[in-house]
């Protein structure tokens, strides 16, 4: 948590974040009001950036522009979250 704050500190003078599931050390109540206020909103603190969100946590894939399937290290999809059935997520 404690690298997310240190990194949304610098909001204003960055435009991508590569973020390495912050969601995971939080609870899922945390969890919803990161994604509100910080990472996955438009009203969100980070709005106006790039955020490349690494996750295992799927309810938040409908705000995400594009979704990228990692599988024993390589790219096994890569496609509008939309477009992903429920068997290419559960695999």
């Amino acid at each position: 948590r404690i690298g997310l704050a240190r990194a949304v500190y610098k909001h204003n003078s960055t435009h991508m974040y590569i973020l390495d599931d912050p969601l995971s050390a939080v609870d899922m109540h945390v969890a919803q009001h990161l994604m509100e206020e910080c990472l996955g909103s438009e009203h969100g603190l980070l709005r106006h950036t790039t955020r490349v969100l690494i996750t295992h946590q799927l309810q938040y894939i409908d705000r995400a522009d594009l979704l990228i399937v990692v599988r024993g290290g390589e790219i096994a999809a890569c496609k509008p979250p939309a477009q992903y059935s429920e068997d290419e997520l559960k695999a």
